[in-house]
């Protein structure tokens, strides 16, 4: 993925799963989190189209260790 679109995968996850989840329908458990799959298969519903890969590689290559792959 080149460094244009990681960014924008980047800036999308950030203001869906941190300011606005419920804007697309997303429900996060208790501690934030939401699986994979679910968050995937939400953007699709909503019109979105990220691969896994995308994500897992914005993930890997970040410097905030707040993110955890399971």
């Amino acid at each position: 993925m080149d460094a244009k679109r990681r960014k924008k995968v980047s800036k999308y996850l950030s203001k869906i799963l941190r300011h606005d989840p419920h804007r697309i329908g997303l429900e996060l458990d208790p501690g934030g989190w939401v699986n994979l799959e679910t968050l995937l298969s939400t953007f699709r519903e909503y019109g979105v189209e990220m691969a896994a890969e995308e994500i897992v590689d914005v993930i890997q290559k970040s410097d905030k260790p707040r993110f955890a792959l399971e």
